[in-house]
């Protein structure tokens, strides 16, 4: 009888093992998963962001070229009219 315990409770030691060895792999692996799509969701934001700045940059150097243009129209003017 007392053998019979003995083996009974080793299968069922064995079983638990089991089912938390599976728990682990599992979450793990959910974890793993989760990692990747933040992974993918931090390179679209990063495209999204050099983008973006690309954007940014090109319209500031627009209306520093067209400021520029303009400065360049008034100043001889202005200082025509300081001269007369």
């Amino acid at each position: 009888m007392n053998n019979k315990f003995t083996t009974y409770l080793l299968y069922a030691i064995g079983e638990i093992v089991l089912v938390v060895v599976g728990i682990l792999i599992a979450v793990s692996i959910d974890n793993w998963n989760t990692s990747r799509i933040e992974s993918k969701k931090e390179q679209v934001y990063i495209h999204n962001i050099q983008r973006d700045l690309k954007e940014q940059l090109l319209k500031i150097d627009n209306q520093i070229r067209f400021e520029s243009e303009i400065a360049d129209i008034a100043y001889p003017i202005i200082a025509h009219y300081k001269t007369h």
